[in-house]
């Protein structure tokens, strides 16, 4: 008699805690629903300013967010005239807004510095190019840098550094891969850091750090997520955070992604807990990060979430393997 017997598959799974990070939506964003905002934070505070609302257009006002209280305080308009697709930045007291776009071009050139202690707008010098819109800012902490960006006919790779003791603006070394605008930066100590964005034709998912003491760029391992717009960054201690923006032209994203500067590395993380959305708003504030407002889609979006980088998730893993029978058929002896 002839047996017949199958191949077995037997699963395992297997739990793994692990830093995954969590989601807490916060209060509302205390002004209008709207996307191409500007944010950065100065200590304790967070802060977000301009932006295109659906009913009223370009955007001046600025929100101040307390991340103890989680509560939104409208501060002194920002100096000069309405806008959307700015630049932002700070250094450890003082934030900055400068250039985008209010419906005509040329684009503004005008750059501005607040003084949260005295809630107060400073007209400062103008940026020195032409002025451009959709372009990545960050700071080394004493210093700020714009980078990338377009005037409205040409995609940009320039490199300008501003330096607040001495109110003025000087040239370093361009970004050293395609020219763009959308890109998405972050700064962690003296270094700066640039990724995604897209040329009128191809949308990027490289990734280049620079370093402000020699002024060099330094190419990094691609941005673990697909190429995009319009994403958000922010740092945390030494890692860095892009997540959310949009494929163009239709696909928006809700991934979250860490990147490790000592292993030159990312790794993905817990979605974002609002829905997939680009040209939203990213700061950091001590050990929490936070995303919130942009487009999604359909609907200009006012919400807004932390990220706890500490918070334990749950890894799940399958693990497959397959028992084989043989011969088949077998006699009555068989072997695995």
């Amino acid at each position: 008699m002839k047996f017949f017997f199958f191949s077995i598959l037997i699963i395992f799974t297997v739990f793994e805690s692990n830093a995954q990070g969590t989601w807490t939506q916060k209060a509302n964003f205390g002004g209008s629903a709207r996307f191409r905002a500007v944010s950065f934070s100065i200590g304790t505070k967070g802060y977000v300013a301009t932006g295109l609302d659906a009913v009223n257009g370009a955007q001046k006002d600025l929100w101040e967010y307390n991340s103890v209280t989680d509560t939104w305080t409208q501060k002194a308009n920002v100096g000069g005239p309405v806008r959307y697709w700015a630049v932002g930045f700070a250094t450890a007291t003082k934030g900055y807004v400068g250039m985008g776009y209010n419906s005509m071009y040329p684009c503004n050139q005008d750059f501005w510095e607040y003084d949260p202690s005295s809630n107060i707008w400073a007209p400062k010098a103008n940026f020195p190019d032409t002025g451009l819109i959709a372009s990545a800012g960050f700071s080394n902490g004493t210093n700020g840098y714009v980078v990338t960006g377009w005037d409205g006919t040409h995609y940009f790779r320039k490199l300008w550094e501003y330096n607040p003791s001495t109110d003025s603006w000087t040239r370093k070394t361009d970004f050293p891969a395609a020219a763009r605008r959308w890109a998405t930066a972050f700064s962690i100590g003296t270094k700066g850091y640039v990724g995604t964005g897209n040329d009128g034709t191809t949308t990027y998912q490289d990734f280049w750090e620079y370093d402000s003491g020699n002024d060099t760029w330094t190419a990094k391992t691609n941005f673990g997520g697909l190429p995009r717009i319009g994403a958000v960054g922010f740092s945390i201690g030494g890692k860095g955070y892009i997540g959310t923006g949009s494929g163009i032209p239709t696909a928006f994203y809700q991934d979250f992604w860490e990147y490790d500067t000592t292993l030159d590395s990312w790794s993905q993380k817990a979605n974002y807990g609002g829905l997939p959305s680009y040209n939203g708003i990213g700061f950091s504030i001590g050990t929490k990060g936070y995303i919130g407002l942009g487009f999604q889609g359909s609907v200009y979006t006012k919400e807004f979430w932390e990220w706890d980088v500490s918070a334990v998730g749950i890894n799940e893993y399958e693990y497959q393997n397959s028992i084989n029978v043989y011969p088949n058929p077998s006699s009555g002896v068989f072997e695995m």
